[in-house]
C-alpha cells in the first residue's frame, strides 16, 4: 500500500521523526521489558505515533497473528473478514453469517507480512481510538476490528457511523481480498 505517512489522529502529512533526545520519553508499550518509543510526531496536532525499538522482535507487530474485521448493520447482515497466521501460510475467511455464506483461501506469509506492515506502519492502527461513535447513534453502520497477538492479548477498535481518519485506507487494504473471493467492495457509503 505504501502511502505518504499521515497522522492517525488528524490526517495531516505535516509530520517529523520523533526526537528521542527529549528529557521525557513516553512509550506506547513495554513488551518483554523492552521500551518501545514513538516514531513520529505530528506538527499539526502534536500527537505522537508509530513504534520503534532497538530489537524489532520487541515490536507489537512481531507478535501479531490474527486480524478480524466486521462491517454492516448490526441488526442485519454483517460482512466479516478474518486472517489468521499459521506456520507457513495465512488463512483467509470471508463470511456473511446470516446468509450462511463463507469463502476461504490461503495467502502466502509474504503477503501476510505486507498486511502487517500496512496496518502497523502505514495505518498506525495501535494509535487509533478504541471507540468511534456519532453522538446519540446506536443504530446504523457498525464496524469492528480486532487484532490478535501470540500472547492471547487482543486490541479492539469499533464504531457506529463514525470512522478513524485512516479508515478509507483500511478499506483499500481489505477490498482486494473481498473482490478476490467474489464479495462486493466496502466503502463508508455502502452502509449509510
Amino acid at each position: 500500500m505504501h502511502y505518504a505517512i499521515r497522522c492517525p489522529y488528524c490526517g495531516s502529512q505535516n509530520i517529523k521523526n520523533w526526537e528521542q533526545e527529549r528529557a521525557y520519553v513516553p512509550y506506547t508499550y513495554d513488551w518483554d521489558e523492552e521500551r518501545i518509543t514513538p516514531e513520529f510526531s505530528c506538527l499539526n496536532c502534536s500527537e505522537i505515533f508509530g513504534c520503534m525499538a532497538d530489537n524489532t522482535d520487541s515490536l507489537p507487530q512481531s507478535h501479531y497473528v490474527a486480524f478480524h474485521f466486521s462491517v454492516g448493520q448490526k441488526s442485519k447482515q454483517m460482512k466479516t473478514i478474518y486472517f489468521e497466521k499459521a506456520d507457513s501460510y495465512t488463512d483467509l475467511e470471508i463470511a456473511i453469517p446470516y446468509k450462511d455464506v463463507a469463502k476461504k483461501a490461503r495467502i502466502p506469509l509474504t503477503e501476510w507480512q505486507d498486511i502487517k506492515d500496512d496496518l502497523f506502519n502505514q495505518l498506525f492502527i495501535l494509535s487509533w481510538q478504541t471507540d468511534y461513535e456519532e453522538r446519540n447513534e446506536s443504530e446504523g453502520n457498525y464496524w469492528e476490528m480486532v487484532l490478535g497477538f501470540d500472547d492471547r492479548h487482543s486490541y479492539e477498535v469499533k464504531g457506529v457511523n463514525a470512522y478513524p481518519v485512516l479508515y478509507e485506507r483500511l478499506l483499500e487494504l481489505i477490498n482486494p481480498y473481498l473482490e478476490e473471493l467474489g464479495f462486493e467492495k466496502e466503502s463508508i457509503s455502502n452502509n449509510k
